[in-house]
């Protein structure tokens, strides 16, 4: 009966340092990815934040911290950001700030900022400037508890967001005001002449253009914002090239603010720049300038028009991805509270067995009976588990049928956009742009070209030979050229044009241009980009025959 009882205390001890052994190893766990958060690693799966969290969420997990459950919320929340889930990272935040113990003096206040901030970007992203408002509040009020008084007024300025997006601009000039004045009683004149941005852009709006001049001036001086020199802006301040474009027009200086407007084409941004040349040539009155800046406003606003539909799509995908992975939560939750309540029974079951061998051993036929129906659950568990095998191949099977129907949709697919391809061919041969085409080839320096591209051909052509040719072929394309208008076109952007429409394969193109393949792919992703908005290489050609032959149609 005693050794019974103490084999008993063995399997108890051995259990409890076992137990003990896995919480120093979770925590381990917990700390790596921890640093790899700190070093700005994008999760790809949330596995290893989920286990952290089941471990530490765990009723039997009685060494784990207040600390150490938010942290471990809070790494599930960042896994689920990078993967595009936004509710359920924000679902973990609020779990996380939930865990946090505020009143404890060990409280980790610095990662309880740090989950607010995260928050303000998720909710930013997903376009809820209230929800935004609040969680910025919240950083900046933690922020000023640890005494990190740099990211408390960064943050006041990062007010400005959702102040925009509600409307309130007296409230956006009242927080950079705040901002303004701290930083210049901390000696900052860098960013406290950066917190003026936003108030001369309210100020051009608002048609008073001598305080606005002020706030650029001082900016210019002061703000480290954009280069003097060369008036390129510093990354994420490309708006500084609008704002000085729209005092320009107010003081009537309207040379200076088309350089600026131009300049934002650099970057990419083609609504603000269109509007702002809009403004100029309706200052001027060039109908033509203006008839033409107005479509290309037109079109630049509709591509942004169908970006946000785009981001409106991703928030409605991530809205489904929380309610599968909210259903998934909750299955893990019944499963860990079947499991919770399991434990507690064993060691329940154990304490009783303790000392029932101690003082009753004639109840030994008690234990007999608990074994036998330790071996029908099991037996129940194994038949449940046959039952979810069989529903898995079955869910298996309907996945083949799925993916086959999917294959037989795909040839279809390819199927109809060969056809088209080979329509296109047929109406590029009876379309007139042939003759352009005619009159292109006929350039003395093309036959050169079709000798490069043989690779025994030792023949190179000069940079003022290709220049030439981009003239000829400029001439023979005029409606080409004035569709593309103001895109940056560089003379690697017209060389792969010209070789492309005159039908070499790849390896052509790169003996004619003294190139890689690769850099041949290179050259049709970047001027792809350029000219048809799409990052892709493969489609480059396409896109050029069907814009030609398009334009060809016009004529």
């Amino acid at each position: 009966m005693y050794l019974v009882a103490a084999a008993v205390l063995v399997v108890a001890a051995t259990g409890i340092a076992l137990a003990v052994r896995h919480h120093r190893s979770m925590c381990t766990a917990l700390l790596a990815l921890q640093a790899e958060n700190q070093a700005d690693t994008v999760f790809k799966s949330d596995s290893a934040a989920l286990r952290l969290v089941r471990h530490f969420d765990s009723p039997a997990c009685l060494l784990g911290t207040s600390n150490d459950r938010m942290l471990a919320h809070y790494l599930l929340g960042r896994a689920h950001a990078d993967m595009g889930e936004a509710p359920t990272a924000i679902q973990d935040y609020y779990d996380a700030i939930e865990c946090a113990d505020t009143t404890d003096a060990d409280c980790n206040i610095r990662i309880l900022r740090n989950i607010y901030g995260q928050m303000v970007a998720v909710f930013d992203a997903q376009n809820l400037p209230e929800e935004e408002l609040w969680s910025q509040r919240r950083f900046n009020y933690y922020s000023l508890i640890i005494g990190d008084t740099t990211a408390y007024l960064n943050g006041i300025r990062f007010l400005e967001n959702p102040y925009f997006l509600l409307g309130h601009e007296d409230s956006i000039l009242y927080v950079d005001s705040i901002v303004r004045s701290e930083f210049l009683v901390r000696g900052d004149k860098k960013n406290a002449a950066r917190a003026l941005i936003v108030p001369a852009s309210i100020l051009n709006e608002h048609c008073q253009f001598e305080e606005a001049r002020e706030y650029i001036d001082i900016i210019r001086r002061e703000a480290d914002v954009l280069d003097e020199e060369t008036f390129i802006p510093r990354r994420r301040y490309e708006m500084i090239l609008n704002v000085i474009g729209q005092n320009f027009i107010g003081f009537g200086q309207l040379d200076s603010a088309e350089f600026f407007f131009r300049r934002l084409f650099w970057f990419q941004k083609y609504e603000a720049g269109y509007s702002g040349l809009l403004s100029v040539y309706e200052k001027l009155g060039i109908p033509d300038s203006m008839a033409k800046y107005a479509r290309l406003y037109a079109d630049a606003n509709d591509a942004g028009h169908d970006e946000m539909r785009t981001d409106e799509v991703h928030r409605t995908s991530a809205l489904y991805n929380y309610n599968r992975s909210l259903k998934e939560a909750q299955h893990h939750e019944k499963r860990a509270r079947i499991f919770s309540n399991i434990s507690l029974l064993a060691l329940v079951i154990i304490v009783v067995l303790v000392f029932t061998f101690l003082i009753f051993h004639h109840r030994i036929r008690i234990r007999n009976e608990r074994r036998e129906q330790y071996i029908l659950k099991i037996t129940s568990d194994y038949t449940n588990l046959i039952q979810s095998y069989s529903k898995a191949e079955s869910d298996l099977q309907l996945l083949e049928n799925d993916y086959s129907e999917y294959r037989a949709s795909k040839e279809h697919d390819l199927t109809v956009l060969s056809a088209s391809k080979q329509k296109m061919e047929e109406l590029w041969l009876n379309s007139d742009i042939s003759n352009h085409f005619s009159e292109f080839v006929k350039y003395d320096f093309v036959a050169k070209l079709i000798r490069m591209a043989n690779p025994q051909s030792k023949e190179y052509a000069s940079q003022y030979e290709w220049e030439q040719c981009i003239e000829h072929f400029k001439n023979c394309f005029p409606l080409f050229v004035d569709v593309i208008g103001e895109l940056p076109m560089d003379i690697k952007d017209w060389k792969i044009v010209i070789v492309c429409l005159l039908g070499f394969s790849p390896s052509m193109s790169a003996n004619a241009l003294n190139v890689s393949e690769e850099t041949v792919t290179g050259y049709k992703r970047r001027t792809n980009r350029k000219l048809f908005k799409e990052n892709s290489a493969a489609t480059f050609v396409w896109n050029l025959n069907k814009a030609i032959f398009s334009l060809a149609a016009s004529i």
